[in-house]
Formats: structure tokens, sequence, C-alpha cells
């Protein structure tokens, strides 16, 4: 699946695409934008669920929420 996210990421303008591994060795592909927004996309759970996080500084949170929280 990561192999597949990582050339799409790549085709975008002004991205940069790095391939990682998490700790426990699973494939993991990080991109961040132009306009400091961050999107990481891994494998997890024996390989089994596809996490996608991402992070924008013009994105701002309500009191009591935070990026962690499942929506």
């Amino acid at each position: 699946m990561i192999e597949s996210v990582a050339p799409a990421w790549e085709q975008k303008d002004g991205v940069v695409v790095e391939r990682q591994r998490t700790r426990q060795g699973a494939p993991r592909v990080d991109r961040t934008g132009t306009q400091g927004d961050s999107y990481s996309a891994s494998i997890w759970a024996l390989g089994t669920e596809l996490i996608i996080t991402s992070f924008s500084p013009c994105f701002e949170l309500a009191e009591g929420q935070y990026p962690s929280d499942e929506y």
C-alpha cells in the first residue's frame, strides 16, 4: 500500500516526500508541503491497518481537542 502512496504524493508540485520505516520496521512515507502542511502514511497492526496522519499550521483545534484525538 505504501508503495502506491509515495509515487502519488511525489507527483504533486512543491512537496518533499521521504520514504522511511516505523520503529517496528513497517514502511512509512512522509510528505511535507510548501505551506508547512505534512502527512504521514504507515502500515500498522501487523500489516492490517493503513494509518494516515496530517498536520497543518493553519488548522486550529477547539479547546480540549488534540491532534491525536479520533474523529
